[in-house]
């Protein structure tokens, strides 16, 4: 007996939504930043749009964080995440690099940090 091939022959439709969200934090420098350092911003220092204190940075590896200092876009290797484990759980942090050359953060400076989400789903339905 040989081979047969047989080639199924289906109608599908494919409906995509993609919902973004995104989660805004604010601070502000309370002393000016300058010369050559690390500066280490722990999450509960970051207030919510609503004005209530974070608790952690909304950082799972999966939305594209921004940093804004006085409203102006960073590059991202001037900026990382880290976090320290804890007893009562993980604690995260924001570390901002200042280089010998870059200009001073001045106290009152805002620093804004906005997590992207890209949040798909996606429903097909045979039609025949």
């Amino acid at each position: 007996m040989s081979l047969q091939i047989m080639k199924i022959g289906l109608s599908t439709t494919t409906t995509t939504t993609i919902s973004p969200t995104s989660t805004t934090l604010f601070y502000v420098v309370p002393t000016s930043l300058t010369g050559e350092s690390i500066t280490t911003i722990p999450a509960t220092h970051f207030l919510l749009n609503n004005g209530t204190p974070a608790v952690h940075f909304d950082y799972n590896f999966n939305p594209f964080p921004k940093l804004y200092i006085n409203g102006v876009l960073q590059i991202n290797d001037t900026y990382s995440f880290s976090a320290d484990s804890t007893p009562n759980g993980i604690d995260w942090f924001l570390n901002i690099y200042l280089s010998t050359d870059s200009d001073s953060i001045l106290r009152g400076t805002p620093i804004v940090l906005e997590f992207l989400k890209f949040i798909s789903s996606s429903i097909t339905t045979i039609t025949s």
